[in-house]
């Protein structure tokens, strides 16, 4: 697998494995940054690709199942694609389950990667051959503005209800919790 965390010489949507498995972060930014509106980061993926372009939560599929757990690959995954050196938090805030359409199922884990300072937002960028075309923050109650999917709009919601109401839960590796913050090496 590439770093970019793509698989060499495949094409997931042309040729996807039996069952996809994803990890995904949510990112918000200072509420009194924002003018009093909590906002969420998402990202333009495929701009750049044949894929069709759709905005959704940084992160992606990996497949390095047999060494790198969803924190570490979500981690891995902000440096790489968004030069950034954000922590990703190994509290899951989301479970979506994704059932089989015209390519593989699958399930994406979604993380908190918490409230970010308006800095480090600010630093936030998609690299370049990353997928992603543009990152921007945006208010929920807006996401219908940039959101193509409506999946991708309610794991958001969720996502972002959960962490809200503490609905969070510990991802442990072989039973022993993670870091309270993990970042990619």
């Amino acid at each position: 697998m590439s770093s970019e965390g793509t698989f060499p010489g495949t094409d997931l949507k042309a040729d996807p494995p039996p069952a996809r498995l994803g990890t995904h972060v949510v990112f918000t930014v200072d509420a009194k940054a924002a003018n009093g509106q909590q906002e969420t980061l998402v990202c333009l993926v495929y701009k750049d690709t044949l894929h069709t372009p759709r905005w959704g939560l940084p992160g992606g599929t990996w497949g390095e199942f047999d060494h790198e757990s969803p924190v570490h690959a979500a981690a891995r995954l902000v440096r790489v694609r968004l030069d950034s050196d954000a922590g990703v938090s190994p509290v899951v805030i989301g479970v979506d389950w994704v059932p089989r359409d015209r390519y593989a199922p699958g399930v994406n884990v979604v993380l908190d990667g918490g409230e970010l300072t308006d800095v480090a937002a600010n630093l936030m960028r998609p690299t370049p051959g990353s997928g992603y075309g543009e990152v921007r923050f945006v208010a929920v109650d807006k996401l219908d503005t940039v959101v193509i999917d409506q999946h991708s709009k309610r794991r958001i919601v969720a996502a972002l209800e959960a962490r809200k109401a503490g609905r969070g839960f510990p991802m442990t590796q072989l039973g022993v919790p993670l870091p309270d913050v993990v970042r990619s090496a």
